[in-house]
């Protein structure tokens, strides 16, 4: 057994020749195109995803769905700007309307046209109500850092105390501060003549510009003053604060008619 040899093998040869490297991968390509196109053709009898291409392209989750969105809202926008300026143009047009007409305009100047204008109601006449030169302004008194509600004009004790414009006496009282009053309501000013004695008038009683309403009292010295004077104080209505009573008053101008008697 050991001297017989196995028989020689043959050599293999294959029936048919080998596949080049490489052709696999095509027929794998060729086969999903065959695929793709079966596919295609298939959506297009069907029309799915040709209706899905189309929301894509023309949708709203495409650029021409918003483009659409955007020029809908621009004309909705548009309209109402239009309403709008031509509600304003009506409101315009109904003004000019009502406006008089100009000379010369349409068919003749406008009632009353070429007049001169109604002159405006007097200011009320007002007087001041003493002699004396003023002692303090408005503000501050410059003794102390109390608030000073008025002006106060010097005068010598017993000295007539007049009315500044035409009024109503509102009241005739004692001031723990001010000492004996007079509030006279004016019609266009409240005016409070403080550190008055003596009093000539009685609440609800009508006063004439110029006429004597009081006398000046002995000073008190409650607001630091050592001279007899008069303390005025001006208000727009009754109760409220005191404002400055000097735009009302005339800037050089002496107290007329009335005496202390």
């Amino acid at each position: 057994m050991s001297g017989i040899l196995p028989p020689e093998e043959e050599p293999y040869e294959p029936d048919c020749e080998e596949r080049p490297p490489g052709r696999p991968l095509a027929r794998v390509v060729l086969v999903a195109g065959l695929v793709a196109v079966v596919g295609y053709v298939s959506a297009v009898q069907t029309g799915g995803p040709r209706e899905l291409l189309a929301q894509v392209r023309w949708g709203e989750y495409g650029v021409a769905g918003r483009w659409a969105e955007a020029r809908a809202w621009a004309a909705e926008m548009g309209v109402a700007l239009r309403d709008k300026a031509a509600g304003l143009m009506a409101e315009a047009t109904g003004l000019v309307e009502r406006l008089p007409a100009l000379p010369g305009a349409g068919e003749g100047p406008a009632p009353g046209a070429g007049e001169p204008p109604a002159p405006a109601a007097p200011a009320p006449e007002v007087i001041l109500p003493v002699r004396g030169k003023l002692l303090y302004d408005y503000g501050w008194l410059p003794q102390g850092q109390e608030p000073h509600g008025g002006l106060d004009f010097a005068a010598a004790v017993g000295d007539p105390v007049l009315a500044i414009a035409d009024g109503t006496v509102l009241r005739v009282a004692e001031d723990p501060a001010l000492g004996g009053l007079v509030e006279v309501d004016h019609g266009f000013i409240i005016a409070l003549y403080g550190q008055v004695a003596g009093s000539k008038v009685k609440a609800g009683e009508p006063v004439a510009r110029g006429q004597a309403l009081a006398a000046i009292a002995e000073p008190t010295g409650k607001e630091g003053d050592r001279e007899a004077h008069l303390h005025l104080e001006v208000r727009i209505t009754p109760g409220a604060k005191p404002v400055d009573p000097a735009p009302f008053l005339p800037r050089s101008a002496a107290p007329q008619g009335g005496d202390a008697d």
